[in-house]
């Protein structure tokens, strides 16, 4: 059996499994210590959720496919989700006026939504480690925010006329805008800068992510060149402006390089390009960024520049050779 996660091969090592679900259990486990969310279960043709994979033995199946993702990016996604759907809501209930007594309209996705948006909410919540009832929202909790979706859904069901329905969105529009102010609240907290921050992508993204910033690391080099020359001719926002864009750039290549070792398992000591190692790089460029960061808060642009052309720019220029020697690593892990 070939076993991919997100289409991309790995050699999943296979010790006691002797069935489908045991070899699906074992991935589970694999993906939630590394903060990732098993998706969906592929296998050849079909697609299963991971609890309910048909008990078949492995010779019966030819391509397990593992679709996963970082907890953070389920995270994140499903609260901007979430938020576009009230949006939605909104829109909708603000936009009803109709008077009278005929037939109410239909309202069955409306009470499936509150459903949905009840359910998303727990699950974001879960995937945070956080107890409805133990958040604050305004003076109250999360918790009583979620059980006023539940009275409305019960609610809708006794709307008979479009005045009834008016007369509803009036009051349960505020409930909906109390579920987004929610959504938002818990994607700028700092739970979810947390888990941003320790997040392991899934792999197919990792190799992507890498293989992107080997691709740009000449340009960044340049433009190391380009912030000392903006700062050295008295430019400095535009300094500051390249120098952010390369920092920024800095943090997406150590936390790729972080998450690569440890998904697969690569020692950076052990990847070395022309007898200096991958760790070794990163030490020399961390020490660069203490010292940009203590020029800047001196306010000494000729230390700035220099450390910007002629340590940085040639630090980077050799380094994409040591970011294939890591991808090289984490293919044959």
């Amino acid at each position: 059996m070939d076993i991919q996660i997100n289409g991309c091969a790995v050699d999943f090592e296979l010790e006691q499994e002797k069935a489908l679900p045991e070899v699906v259990s074992s991935i589970n486990g694999w993906a939630r210590e590394r903060d990732l969310v098993f998706m969906e279960a592929r296998l050849d043709d079909a697609s299963y959720p991971v609890d309910a994979v048909p008990n078949l033995p492995l010779d019966r199946v030819r391509v397990l496919n593992c679709v996963v993702q970082s907890r953070a990016d389920v995270v994140v996604t499903t609260l901007e989700e979430g938020i576009a759907y009230c949006d939605r809501v909104l829109a909708f209930m603000e936009s009803f006026t109709a008077e009278g007594d005929g037939a109410g309209p239909d309202l069955a996705s409306l009470a499936a939504g509150m459903d949905w948006l009840r359910d998303v909410s727990a699950t974001v919540l879960g995937l945070l480690g956080l107890e409805p009832a133990q958040v604050g929202y305004r003076d109250a909790s999360v918790r009583e925010a979620l059980d006023a979706l539940v009275q409305a859904r019960e609610s809708i069901a006794r709307i008979r006329s479009p005045r009834e329905a008016a007369a509803f969105f009036a009051v349960e529009g505020g409930r909906v805008r109390q579920v987004r102010e929610i959504f938002s609240m818990l994607l700028k907290s700092d739970h979810v800068r947390a888990l941003v921050m320790r997040s392991i992508d899934s792999p197919d993204m990792l190799f992507a992510a890498l293989n992107g910033i080997a691709g740009e690391m000449q340009v960044r080099a340049q433009a190391a060149a380009d912030a000392a020359a903006a700062y050295q001719a008295g430019k400095d926002a535009d300094g500051y402006a390249k120098l952010d864009e390369l920092t920024e750039f800095l943090y997406r290549y150590f936390r790729s390089c972080k998450q690569g070792a440890l998904t697969f398992k690569v020692e950076m000591n052990e990847v070395a390009v022309g007898g200096v190692s991958l760790e070794e790089k990163n030490r020399v460029l961390h020490n660069l960024i203490a010292q940009m960061h203590a020029a800047l808060e001196n306010n000494d642009i000729i230390t700035l520049s220099d450390v910007l052309e002629y340590e940085l720019k040639p630090a980077l220029e050799g380094l994409d050779a040591h970011v294939k020697a890591l991808l090289d690593r984490m293919s044959a892990a």
